[in-house]
């Protein structure tokens, strides 16, 4: 459980769906739940889509994106479904154990690696040729 500037408390709680997180505040009069989803997304327009276009997507090319901001990883999914071979790193202990869970759970498909660590220090010890994008979601 941790203690956000605003008393926000938010605790990581387990049920039949898996791992989620819940947030109380004063000023909520209940509990806020965020849970994981990944969704298939089978209908990805590349025309309209923003994301594929800001990377670069053209209809069935693989690019190897690394996404060095994973937080709840729908970015990352976006592009796994795009047909992307994504990697995504998360440093936020509990972020990362939630979605990792989350992701084995749901799809645990080859193509969208989660890794644990600070992506600064990941991009140090790998090849600049490894991936074809690096995205950056402040």
């Amino acid at each position: 459980m941790s203690i956000l500037k605003n008393q926000t408390q938010v605790v990581v709680l387990t049920d039949d769906g898996g791992p989620y997180f819940q947030l109380t505040s004063p000023e909520q009069s209940s509990p806020m739940e965020i849970r994981i989803d990944f969704k298939p997304r089978e209908q990805i327009g590349t025309r309209n889509d923003l994301l594929a276009r800001a990377i670069g997507y053209k209809k069935n090319s693989k690019l190897r994106i690394l996404d060095t901001t994973a937080g709840l990883c729908r970015d990352a999914n976006h592009f796994f479904c795009l047909g992307c071979d994504v990697t995504a790193i998360e440093r936020q202990r509990e972020l990362f154990d939630v979605v990792s869970a989350q992701w084995a759970r749901q799809i645990a498909a080859p193509g969208l690696k989660l890794v644990f660590g600070d992506a600064i220090k990941f991009l140090n010890e790998t090849s600049p040729d490894a991936f074809d994008v690096i995205y950056l979601d402040p």
